[in-house]
């Protein structure tokens, strides 16, 4: 089992610092991490070796380096918002779509109320219209759903349980 943090390999050597106690303890007690405060000293270091235009030229780059990265992270962000409102598009035109097919369910089956004046129950055609067009999985949902509907618009339910040969 390997000890301390796991390094980072892009172009690094690593080194070995003597503390003394005092200094170790320092450290732990201001949770500093040793090799990320001896870069950012050494980093200081050369920077305050550097002329006025090797700084503006460092920091160009630096600003240069967050801009993009920024850029990168707007266009991840703009591709996202473009998705999820592309979904919540697509999610309400199936909503309209199910709610219009639905009305247009519920009008078709009200206006066969007419076939119980000229037969005495339902045929198996009428069934099999049902299911295949009008989107229901049995016979048994789809008298479900005519029976409910025409006790809504006051068909006697008896006359309703004779016509779709329900007991």
């Amino acid at each position: 089992m390997g000890r301390g943090r796991k390094p980072i390999l892009s172009d690094r050597t690593t080194t070995c610092v003597n503390l003394d106690g005092k200094h170790k303890k320092y450290l732990q007690t201001h949770n500093i991490e040793l090799s990320s405060f001896v870069r950012d000293t050494i980093d200081v270091l050369i920077q305050s070796e550097e002329s006025p235009i090797e700084q503006l030229k460092r920091e160009i780059e630096e600003i240069k380096e967050t801009i993009q990265e920024n850029q990168i992270k707007l266009a991840q962000r703009e591709t996202r918002l473009h998705e999820l409102e592309a979904k919540q598009e697509t999610e309400k035109e199936e909503e309209v779509k199910a709610n219009e097919f639905e009305v247009k369910r519920r009008d078709y089956v009200r206006d066969c109320k007419r076939m119980m004046q000229t037969q005495q129950t339902c045929n198996r055609f009428w069934m099999e219209h049902l299911t295949e067009n009008w989107k229901f999985t049995t016979f048994d949902e789809a008298k479900t759903y005519v029976r409910d509907i025409w006790l809504d618009e006051g068909v006697p339910d008896k006359r309703i349980k004779t016509f779709l040969r329900l007991n």
